[in-house]
């Protein structure tokens, strides 16, 4: 994977508000919506490139359907009319990135991110493992 200097520019002049998890999660998170080898800046949230609220700071009014159907229609296209996993392709994309989401903003702190998911902080520790987001969770567990 590598970074187009357009990305670079992008991620050296935002002002970072957050610590360095901050910066791990917006990559891992466009090494994941990425189709190529090549991470671009369009890959990056809004609040990278135009120095606007981070994500889930100050939405206006997001269309949640047009963009789950957006996310559901490229994982299909992503698995072809032969794959039968369809279904744990496209959901385990978005619950990563939900945990990812929701970590980043609980600042790694996992017992918070469970309370914030509704759901058990065990569980919560398994997909972490599961999706590889073990290095963007290293805060105490116990907290």
């Amino acid at each position: 994977v590598h970074m187009g200097t357009g990305t670079i520019d992008a991620l050296t002049q935002y002002h970072w508000p957050g610590n360095v998890r901050e910066l791990q999660n917006y990559i891992e998170r466009a090494v994941v919506m990425s189709e190529t080898d090549e991470l671009t800046v369009d890959l990056l949230p809004d609040c990278v490139t135009n120095e606007q609220a981070p994500i889930g700071v100050n939405m206006q009014s997001v269309d949640v359907h047009s963009l789950t159907r957006d996310v559901v229609m490229q994982g299909l296209s992503e698995a072809g009319s032969d794959s039968g996993e369809v279904h744990s392709l496209i959901v385990d994309r978005v619950e990563r990135e939900l945990i990812a989401q929701v970590l980043a903003t609980c600042r790694g702190v996992q017992t918070k991110a469970a309370s914030r998911l509704g759901i058990n902080r065990n569980t919560l520790h398994k997909k972490i493992k599961e999706y590889g987001l073990d290095s963007a969770s290293d805060a105490d567990d116990s907290q």
